[in-house]
């Protein structure tokens, strides 16, 4: 069968395709049209002069459901071309969706490559981990090793503090039975309040039977309130100033008639602001006369309570000296009298202050320039029992 021609009117020409589809539409076109064909031959061998007019009326409906026909089978053509046009694009796609599938089945060099670098450098960081690991462990084993050490360590310590401060408790302890006994030893001595020399008029002393270092002992200097003036010349300090209710010094003259009848301990009392005390106690402690220019003669042993600083003992023969009488080995004198040996020792006849005061020679001191709230220098005759 030919394919379909219809009227120049604007009507479609022949379509060009593959015999496939050239046989599927002629088909297709021989199944439409069998029915009116064969109804077309049936009406022909019927037809006849009479009723031709009938005919050409048939002819005329035939022609409508012709044209009718055409029509829908343009529809379906239109209908198959976009059938034939999905079925490419489904084809296309489908071939694209191969060619991935190939390239996943299939790595290429370059792939493979980079699996073969990132294992080795998975290998290398799993070895990597492994040495942390270690190392950690080994440091981990380090810290507690130490931190044992530290535990033994801190307990030897504990046990050395333990130590000492029972060595300080019995050295506390002993200090205290060491001046129990002495007060023992002390309770038959008495301080007489006149004293008697050869050579000197009868003259009072101020005694203190309430010493830490026991009884009998005279005070030959007291410094408790800052009321006398201690920068005084030469002969005030050889004949003594001040009233035994406060500030005094006794006198050179009457220390040296005193030391030079007998032996005699010097036991020097001291208080800081805080109200700690300390003291500093000698076993011969002598002066020379006023020729000799009231030389400090003679200290003996030292024995320090709550010190273990003999600062007195720079001292040592050297003359008494005021700001009228000065030594060439100390020209820039501080305030008060005393035995300035070297300008930098102790100075407890220096100024009295009523707070603690710091870092001047002129004050009142016996260590570091830290001055002093109280201060009383006693003597008494040496009893080696």
């Amino acid at each position: 069968m030919e394919s379909l021609k219809l009227t120049p009117n604007n009507e479609p020409k022949p379509r060009t395709s593959s015999p496939f589809m050239d046989q599927q539409c002629g088909r297709y076109t021989y199944e439409t049209l069998k029915p009116i064909l064969i109804h077309l031959h049936e009406v022909e061998s019927k037809l006849t002069v009479q009723n031709v007019d009938a005919c050409l009326k048939a002819n005329g409906q035939l022609n409508v459901e012709l044209t009718s026909l055409k029509y829908s089978l343009r529809e379906k053509n239109g209908l198959l071309d976009a059938y034939k046009h999905n079925m490419a694009d489904l084809r296309e796609s489908n071939n694209n969706i191969h060619n991935e599938i190939a390239k996943l089945n299939a790595p290429t060099e370059t792939n493979g490559k980079k699996i073969e670098q990132l294992c080795e450098k998975y290998i290398e960081n799993s070895e990597k981990c492994e040495k942390e690991r270690r190392n950690q462990n080994e440091l981990l084993t380090k810290l507690n090793n130490t931190a044992q050490e530290l535990i033994i360590k801190s307990n030897k310590i504990n046990e050395l503090q333990d130590q000492i401060i029972k060595l300080q408790d019995q050295k506390t302890k002993d200090e205290k039975k060491k001046l129990e006994e002495q007060k023992t030893k002390d309770e038959r001595k008495k301080c007489s309040p006149i004293i008697n020399l050869p050579g000197l008029m009868p003259f009072k002393v101020l005694c203190n039977d309430d010493s830490p270092a026991g009884r009998g002992w005279i005070v030959i200097q007291q410094r408790i309130n800052g009321l006398e003036n201690f920068q005084r010349d030469w002969n005030t300090y050889r004949d003594g100033f001040g009233s035994f209710d406060g500030d005094f010094f006794l006198g050179l003259t009457k220390i040296h008639h005193m030391t030079f009848a007998q032996r005699h301990e010097l036991y020097i009392y001291m208080e800081k602001f805080s109200k700690e005390w300390f003291a500093a106690r000698y076993d011969n402690f002598s002066v020379a006369s006023e020729k000799n220019n009231f030389q400090l003669e003679s200290l003996g042993a030292y024995t320090g309570f709550n010190d273990n600083h003999d600062n007195f003992r720079p001292e040592l023969y050297y003359i008494f000296a005021t700001y009228d009488r000065k030594h060439s080995y100390c020209p820039k004198q501080p305030y008060g009298g005393w035995w300035h040996g070297s300008c930098r020792g102790i100075n407890l006849n220096g100024e009295y202050h009523l707070l603690e005061k710091k870092g001047d020679k002129n004050y009142l001191y016996w260590e570091k320039y830290i001055s002093l709230y109280k201060v009383q220098m006693l003597i008494r005759p040496y009893n080696s029992n």
